[in-house]
C-alpha cells in the first residue's frame, strides 16, 4: 500500500506541478500549454501501447520499478536543464518523455495492484486504490508549493515528484517476489509476464471449446444421418 500511495499520489498531481512549472516558470501562455498537454497525450497514449512489450521482457513489476527509476531520471534532468524561459523547446522535448513514462507507469502500476489482489475481494481493494490514489495526491504539490514559498528555485522544488518515483520503486523492491505474493494472494502461481493466473477462467476457456468441437462433432452426425435418410427415402420411391 505504501507503494501505492507514494506512485498514485505523485501520478495523480504530477499534471498540476507540470503546468504550475510551466506557466509560472517558463512563462508559457495558453496556446504553448495546450501544445504541451497534447504533446504529453500523444506520448502517453505511445508509452501505454509500448509498455507491453517492456513487460514481456522485464516482468510486471521490475518494469514498474524501470518505469518509476526512469520517470524520476527525466524529471531530475528537467531540473537541471530547463532553467528559464528560453528553453521552451527543450521544455517540449522532455514533455515527451514525461508522456512516455506517464502512459507507461499508470496500467503498469495498476497491474501490479490488480494481480495481487485476494479472491473474492476485489471491490473493497479497487476501493482502497481509489482512496490511496486520491486521498494524497494533495501532498507532492504542497512540499512543491511550501519549497517555492520559502525561496526555493521553482525547477528545484520540482524535484519533490522524482523523490517520491523513487520512493515507490524502493518500496516495489522490499515488495519482494511478484510471483510469490500472486500465490498467496490468488491462490494459483503466475504466469507468462509474472500477472496471476486466473484457473477459473481458463477452466471455462477450455470447457467452452470442448463444447464447441462437441457442438461440431453432433452437428457433423446430425447432417451424415439425414443424407442418409435422404439417400434411403429416395431409394424407396424408385420402382
Amino acid at each position: 500500500c505504501l507503494g501505492t500511495i507514494i506512485d498514485t499520489s505523485t501520478i495523480s498531481s504530477f499534471v498540476v506541478v507540470a503546468i504550475t512549472l510551466a506557466t509560472d516558470y517558463l512563462k508559457l501562455n495558453a496556446a504553448e500549454n495546450g501544445l504541451m498537454i497534447l504533446i504529453f497525450l500523444v506520448s502517453a497514449m505511445i508509452g501505454s501501447k509500448v509498455y507491453h512489450s517492456i513487460v514481456q521482457r522485464l516482468g510486471l513489476l521490475t518494469s514498474l520499478k524501470a518505469a518509476d527509476i526512469v520517470w524520476a531520471i527525466i524529471m531530475i534532468l528537467t531540473s537541471i536543464v530547463v532553467r528559464g524561459p528560453g528553453q521552451k523547446n527543450i521544455f517540449f522535448g522532455l514533455t515527451v518523455l514525461w508522456g512516455f513514462c506517464f502512459g507507461w507507469n499508470v496500467p503498469n502500476g495498476r497491474m501490479v495492484y490488480i494481480a495481487i489482489m485476494p479472491r473474492g475481494q476485489d471491490s473493497e481493494y479497487m476501493g482502497l486504490f481509489q482512496f490511496f490514489a486520491r486521498g494524497f495526491l494533495w501532498l507532492p504539490p504542497l512540499l512543491f508549493t511550501v519549497l517555492n514559498e520559502s525561496g526555493v528555485p521553482m525547477n528545484v522544488s520540482f524535484l519533490v515528484l522524482p523523490m517520491f518515483l523513487l520512493g515507490g520503486a524502493v518500496c516495489y523492491q522490499i515488495m519482494g517476489d511478484l510471483d510469490k505474493a500472486i500465490e498467496e494472494t490468488r491462490g494459483a502461481g503466475a504466469i507468462g509476464l509474472g500477472v496471476a493466473a486466473d484457473a477459473d477462467a481458463d477452466a471455462d476457456a477450455d470447457a467452452e471449446e470442448m463444447v464447441e468441437k462437441k457442438e461440431g462433432i453432433i452437428a457433423n452426425e446430425e447432417t451424415a444421418v439425414a443424407r442418409e435418410n435422404t439417400r434411403r427415402d429416395e431409394g424407396e420411391r424408385l420402382p
